[in-house]
């Protein structure tokens, strides 16, 4: 809970930072974020979004800035942070942008999460996961929203996810889901279906939680022509 802004926007693509190890850093910033709201109830909103290398990254000096952490050769330095981690998110993003021009911030957003590796870490650790940006180039397709945010699920509560061909050839989906928490059911709309070439469908996503935390995370596993993600 240690997020602070602006990484609290709702749209914004937070970042927090691994290691080379894929560990994630000591000083990255956990979730979620938590607020109060005109009813004096406490929200919750699952962040960060994904998260990519930010420790002993080697990278431009600045002046004498870093002195004592030289890499490579004498203009460049070896320094950690979120700061360094989120450059790298911006720059897959301005690669998506430039392969998409007419992509919107949410479907870029959406890329790079769909296609992070996870780290089989909580989702207020890691978020989706590291980012790839190999993957997030080649993916064959795109799903928003990027993020599943049902708020209050003590009652039954339904979701729109499009799924969107960005390929010349049939792909075939199989949806599947996995918790860890009893009494908690996932419903779609279908179950399986066939996405033709730059065709879209819409599933229809019911979520219903007998007994929960504030917040928990859940996954549903998604399968197109033999290649798996995680939601």
């Amino acid at each position: 809970r240690t997020i602070g802004s602006p990484g609290t926007a709702r749209k914004a693509i937070t970042v927090g930072a691994t290691d080379k190890q894929d560990k994630i850093a000591g000083f990255s910033s956990r979730g979620p974020v938590e607020w109060t709201d005109s009813n004096e109830n406490l929200q919750y909103l699952i962040k960060p979004d994904i998260v990519a290398p930010g420790v002993n990254i080697c990278s431009a000096q600045y002046d004498s800035a870093w002195s004592n952490r030289k890499c490579l050769d004498d203009k460049h330095v070896a320094i950690s942070g979120t700061s360094m981690a989120t450059p790298m998110v911006a720059g897959a993003a301005a690669l998506l942008k430039q392969k998409h021009p007419d992509w919107s911030p949410e479907e870029i957003k959406s890329m790079l999460m769909l296609n992070s590796f996870n780290l089989q870490l909580n989702s207020t650790d890691q978020g989706s996961g590291r980012l790839d940006v190999k993957n997030s180039l080649n993916s064959k397709f795109i799903t928003y929203p990027s993020v599943l945010d049902f708020q209050d699920v003590t009652a039954e509560k339904k979701m729109i996810i499009r799924f969107k061909s960005l390929s010349n050839e049939n792909l075939n989906f199989k949806l599947g889901f996995n918790s860890s928490y009893r009494g908690t059911r996932l419903k779609f709309s279908k179950n399986s279906f066939v996405l033709s070439p730059d065709g879209y469908k819409d599933v229809e996503v019911s979520l219903k939680v007998d007994d929960i935390e504030p917040y928990f995370d859940f996954e549903f596993v998604l399968k197109s022509n033999d290649e798996y993600s995680d939601f």
